[in-house]
């Protein structure tokens, strides 16, 4: 199943419709993870908020 989904998933159908999403998840995942840290930096560390509080709190801002 992994191999075939390998072939299939990676396998350029339409290379305009390839290059616009697979350039467009590469910068969403980047922007989303620069505001992670961001957001940890700012909020979560500086008030040494456990993980419980950590994680909803780095989910409103990322969201935000």
């Amino acid at each position: 199943m992994t191999w075939m989904g390998k072939t299939i998933f990676n396998h350029q159908f339409n290379k305009t419709f390839y290059k616009i999403f697979v350039g467009g998840s590469m910068w969403a995942y980047l922007s989303h993870y620069l505001w992670i840290i961001i957001g940890v930096e700012i909020f979560i560390r500086p008030y040494g908020f456990d993980l419980a509080a950590a994680a909803p709190i780095t989910l409103v801002v990322c969201e935000i």
